[in-house]
């Protein structure tokens, strides 16, 4: 017996979602915030095309309809901010205003960026 493509998605993103949430924010805490806002800026657009990678691979691989990869797209768009949800914003400190502003407003634009150009470019080919 073979799971439908919508069981399939619902398994992942309620085990993924929480998942990648904790991988952000062990990711910003152990890499974003000590390192320079340089690294931090590549490490962020990285982190973003990852999550744009992985929500196409998801939506290729179970080949989901229009309302499921809208989901997808806005459950990767959600995961692609790493730091999001880890400080209230007014305990950061003021001398790291500006990398914890970058590390929150740039990985979203890169996902939404990835996703455009790995819809046109990557196909995955269907398991089984």
């Amino acid at each position: 017996m073979k799971a439908s493509p919508l069981v399939v998605f619902v398994i992942v993103m309620v085990i993924g979602l929480p998942v990648l949430r904790k991988v952000g924010w062990v990711f910003s805490e152990a890499l974003l915030y000590p390192s320079p806002i340089q690294i931090a800026v590549v490490l962020c657009m990285g982190w973003a095309c990852l999550i744009a990678y992985l929500t196409r691979y998801l939506i290729e691989w179970q080949h989901l309809g229009t309302i499921l990869k809208v989901v997808a797209y806005g459950a990767g768009g959600y995961v692609s901010i790493p730091n999001f949800g880890l400080f209230r914003e007014d305990t950061v400190p003021a001398d790291t205003n500006a990398k914890h502003t970058a590390i929150s407003a740039l990985p979203l634009p890169v996902y939404i960026i990835a996703s455009v150009a790995f819809a046109f470019f990557i196909k995955v080919k269907r398991w089984g």
